[in-house]
């Protein structure tokens, strides 16, 4: 009878973690929503030398196209999630930002509200153009 207890008890904490990693998931899914990064080009920095640190000039638009003006840009080392530079928005839309080479995602928080929009990875090498479509 004991044993069986043991069963009992144990089955009930593995249907009690289940739950927890359920709603874990869901309240993640909460925190962020998701941005596409619709093009990503190379572009030519004039007079720049091969020994400067990658520019990430970037657009962030609305599905319909318009600019996301005064949004908070956070871009995010990709596996440390450090963040490694900000910037906001201008009233085109247009971010710029300096990095190191390496991969990385952008947070992006339009002005007034809480909740971030996070883009897929992008691979940074070389000075690169962005343009990210939110919701």
């Amino acid at each position: 009878m004991k044993r069986h207890n043991y069963l009992v008890a144990s089955l009930v904490i593995l249907i009690g973690m289940g739950a927890i990693t359920v709603s874990c998931k869901k309240e993640c899914n909460k925190k962020n929503r998701k941005a596409q990064i619709v093009t990503c080009e190379g572009v030519t920095r004039d007079g720049g030398g091969d020994d400067e640190d990658p520019i990430i000039q970037g657009k962030v638009k609305k599905q319909n196209f318009t600019p996301v003006d005064t949004a908070f840009v956070e871009t995010m080392a990709y596996g440390s999630n450090i963040r490694v530079g900000t910037d906001y928005t201008n009233n085109l839309g247009e971010f710029e930002q300096k990095v190191d080479a390496g991969i990385y995602y952008f947070r992006i928080t339009p002005f007034g509200e809480s909740t971030p929009f996070v883009t897929d990875t992008v691979h940074v090498a070389d000075d690169i153009q962005v343009t990210i479509i939110i919701d």
